[in-house]
């Protein structure tokens, strides 16, 4: 049965490694390596695409983004849920003598961003050039999450793969699942989830005071009127 280590991160390191130990006899490690399975990481990235929604106010709007200046108001935003899980399992085998397990295991991580929902404030009549201004400016946020998350799956699965591919773990008899279950949730767990996280300050780099100043008088200044001439 696989075993799920499962995270979600709201899209606005631990470095030190929980160690298995390796102590046991050459004899019992050449024996591991000889009739265990090689050591698999899968790691899959998936995406829903987004939905746009349009009948929701910049008041709301800014209250769901929690910007904090009361005279300024949203003209759109993307939100999005992402998700990760880790799965794995793998067959142990146990020296008595020695008083040890080993184990290849086969982890499998799922990196996955749910339908992302993409706000234009319904201020803003549809088909009108403020309104096209303005989902354009969300959908390149839309791309930057969609063009980052096949690039932290490679990140991820090289860092993986350093870390397990070249041996199996050896831990003390009747405790290498649950050693290794330590190490994917306390270090790997938050090392994902900040390779995901990365792409905010991509996201924050976009959305520049010259884009937002672009953005507020766009439209030969239907874009501010229309947001009764405060925006953001």
């Amino acid at each position: 049965m696989r075993r799920p280590i499962r995270a979600m991160v709201r899209s606005l390191l631990l470095m030190g490694m929980c160690g298995i130990a390796h102590a046991a006899t050459p004899a019992f490690e050449k024996r591991c390596q000889a009739e265990l399975p090689k050591v698999n990481i899968d790691i899959r990235a998936e995406q829903h695409g987004y939905k746009v929604i349009n009948n929701v106010s910049a008041r709301v709007l800014s209250e769901k983004g929690m910007h904090n200046y009361s005279s300024e108001l949203l003209m759109g935003m993307t939100d999005l849920n992402s998700v990760i899980e880790i799965y794995f399992d793998g067959n142990v085998l146990v020296d008595t003598a020695s008083g040890k397990e080993c184990m290849a295991p086969q982890i499998d991580v799922v990196l996955r961003y749910n339908q992302m929902r993409v706000y234009v404030a319904r201020e803003f009549s549809e088909y009108s050039c403020p309104y096209k201004e303005m989902l354009q400016h969300e959908l390149k946020h839309v791309q930057i999450y969609q063009d980052q998350l096949p690039m932290v799956r490679e990140r991820v699965l090289a860092a993986m793969q350093k870390r397990f591919s070249k041996q199996v773990l050896v831990a003390a008899k009747g405790t290498v699942k649950a050693t290794l279950d330590r190490e994917l949730e306390s270090y790997w767990l938050p090392y994902i989830r900040g390779e995901m996280n990365q792409v905010e300050h991509l996201q924050r780099e976009f959305d520049s005071k010259e884009e937002t100043f672009r953005l507020s008088n766009s439209c030969f200044g239907q874009t501010s009127s229309a947001m009764g001439g405060v925006t953001y």
